[in-house]
């Protein structure tokens, strides 16, 4: 059988309005901990702004994940830029902790695989917040039995029937009408792939920046475009020992977008999801990437694959066999 039910394993840290002090869950102590280091390290860096009050007040909640590319454990969560009773501001991280077992290869089609946890988290940490007894609330939450239901042979199937089924130009388009109106699919693929063909021989395991990929404000269609993304990026650092953050947040332009990073649980990373302008200087934008077009005629797989992806037909399934035959000689 191909679908599987992973448990999930609360744990949560922070501050919210209904309490005084910091939140913590009981039974999951190192977890609570190096989620205690990450929130602080994160204010830490994002306080070296004299505006970051400011900054942190205009913030909004996000889901993600945390994950290592090699690994099978993962930790998805929702983050709320929050205060205590007293006004102190302090974020709050409600997470999921899980053992992926034989399914760790599909880091791919996390957007898809983790859709409704993402809503049941987000779900919880809202009704939290504005809970006025917000441990209690947590507690009996915790009681529940929190599982992912995964069923890879399915969903793998739905993402590459929507490979085969969508074209370059309905994906530009629906792009462009959904918040990315400057988007340029051709530039951004070929931008995608220069920024990471040097990956895999060169050793790295972590990179300082990472990338802004575009999202649909349709819901039905972002985390199937998030797919995508993730598709192109996976050949690249598969191979190495990478531990990957994800986000949906919006670049600046204000519209949907895939935030990547190369340094799992970061300071950095955390920085980025409160920080929408920090998230400009470490995440490499790819709406429409002109600094490409001195390279597009540069030998013959190159001038190929810039000469499919300037034909808005083209079904995404074969633009990305085209990409991986110039980037990495598939």
């Amino acid at each position: 059988m191909s679908v599987r039910a992973f448990p999930v394993t609360l744990a949560w840290f922070g501050k919210l309005p209904g309490h005084g002090d910091f939140l913590r869950s009981n039974q999951q102590g190192l977890l609570t901990q190096r989620l205690d280091q990450w929130l602080a390290q994160g204010l830490d860096l994002m306080a070296t702004d004299s505006r970051w009050k400011q900054i942190y007040d205009q913030a909004k909640g996000t889901p993600f994940a945390l994950f290592g590319v090699q690994g099978r454990a993962m930790l998805v969560g929702y983050l709320q830029p929050s205060t205590d009773l007293s006004g102190r501001r302090y974020p709050f991280v409600l997470t999921g902790a899980i053992d992926m077992d034989g399914a760790a290869g599909q880091w791919v089609l996390i957007p898809l695989l983790l859709e409704r946890l993402w809503g049941d988290l987000e779900q919880l940490c809202r009704a939290a917040h504005d809970h006025a007894e917000p441990v209690r609330h947590l507690a009996e939450a915790a009681q529940r039995e929190w599982q992912l239901v995964v069923d890879a042979a399915g969903q793998q199937a739905g993402w590459q029937d929507f490979l085969e089924d969508q074209t370059l130009g309905a994906l530009e388009a629906l792009l462009r009408r959904g918040g990315h109106p400057t988007m340029d699919l051709h530039r951004a693929m070929v931008a995608l792939g220069l920024l990471l063909q040097p990956v895999p021989a060169s050793g790295v395991s972590s990179l300082d920046r990472g990338l802004s990929l575009p999202l649909p404000d349709d819901p039905l269609y972002r985390a199937p475009v998030a797919s995508f993304w993730l598709g192109l990026i996976a050949p690249f650092v598969s191979r190495g020992n990478f531990e990957l953050s994800l986000h949906f947040g919006q670049d600046a332009g204000g519209g949907a977008c895939l935030s990547v990073g190369f340094a799992g649980a970061s300071a950095s990373a955390l920085q980025v999801m409160l920080d929408k302008l920090k998230a400009e200087e470490l995440r490499v934008p790819l709406v429409a990437p002109d600094w490409v077009d001195g390279q597009l005629d540069e030998g013959f797989a190159m001038r190929k694959l810039s000469s499919y992806l300037r034909q808005p037909q083209l079904s995404l399934a074969q633009a990305v066999a085209t990409f991986k035959e110039c980037f990495l000689g598939e």
